[in-house]
């Protein structure tokens, strides 16, 4: 009707405005981070896509669920059976560390460490929560890691996890700027354990 199309309108023009905004003033807008800013938009326009959707797809709007619950059962099925994981309580699969000797190492250190720094959430599930960070950082840019806010730290241990390649991209150095240490007269031990395909980095700060 005519009060939702003019609400929609004004609604999804507020965004346009709002992003056009964003962009021009040179701020940095990344879909992972700012996504939680389109919730009220999507709930505005949802109306509208699932009457869209209805009318093209009522035909087999009963085999979108079926696939779906099909798709869950075999995902259920193929972890369950899975028969080399990282987490027996998690059954997490081995496939982002390639051997189960780089994992023992990795869960080894983080036990010790005040903080924990991962990419993948796999290396998380075994791992407190509350001392763990957990970044997306491989489908992060690199501008963005480096414009993050600096967290100081100061006589605690920090053990970052990351990918060989962040060495080569610049993004291994980004993260680690974004932890200085508060002690400016000392600069943090830092040791770089390889890993295969990983590195494996203990930042220890005075």
């Amino acid at each position: 009707n005519e009060r939702y199309s003019n609400l929609m309108v004004a609604v999804t023009g507020v965004y346009i405005v709002f992003f056009l905004y964003t962009f021009i003033s040179g701020k940095i807008i990344n879909a992972f981070e700012e996504s939680r800013h389109m919730r009220l938009a999507g709930l505005i326009l949802l109306p509208l896509v699932v009457q869209g959707l209805q009318g093209l797809m009522k035909r087999y709007l009963l085999a979108v669920p079926v696939l779906m619950f099909g798709y869950a059962v075999l995902s259920s099925l193929n972890k369950v059976d899975h028969p080399k994981v990282i987490s027996e309580k998690y059954r997490v699969p081995l496939g982002q560390m390639n051997t189960m000797e780089d994992y023992n190492i990795f869960k080894m250190e983080a036990m010790k460490a005040d903080v924990v720094y991962v990419v993948n959430a796999d290396l998380k599930y075994e791992l407190d929560h509350c001392k763990t960070i957990y970044y997306q950082d491989d489908f992060t840019s690199l501008d963005f890691i480096q414009a993050r806010p600096k967290a100081t730290i100061t006589g605690k241990t920090m053990l970052f996890m990351l990918p060989e390649r962040f060495a080569k991209n610049g993004k291994r150095d980004a993260i680690l700027a974004n932890f200085p240490s508060a002690n400016q007269q000392q600069l943090p031990e830092i040791n770089i354990h390889k890993l295969k395909n990983w590195e494996l980095i203990t930042v220890s700060y005075h």
